[in-house]
């Protein structure tokens, strides 16, 4: 279970939104960070890095996530 916030920023009259995360859960949390660039108004591209906290500093690990949104 992960509760996340995110704080994104358009930029004017451009395509780019990047934006900021940070989160807390039962079995980690994680702070990071991306970009997400719009095709169309509803579709875009995101692609961001995720470093995630996890039972101590030796478990610890970072994670590359991206993919296709779809906005409604």
């Amino acid at each position: 279970m992960l509760g996340t916030l995110t704080l994104r920023y358009p930029i004017p009259c451009s395509r780019f939104s990047p934006y900021i995360f940070g989160g807390g859960g039962a079995s980690f949390g994680g702070v990071g960070g991306g970009l997400e660039v719009r095709f169309t108004p509803h579709i875009g591209w995101i692609g961001d890095f995720s470093w995630n906290f996890v039972d101590g500093p030796n478990n610890n690990f970072g994670m590359v996530r991206t993919g296709i949104n779809f906005a409604f």
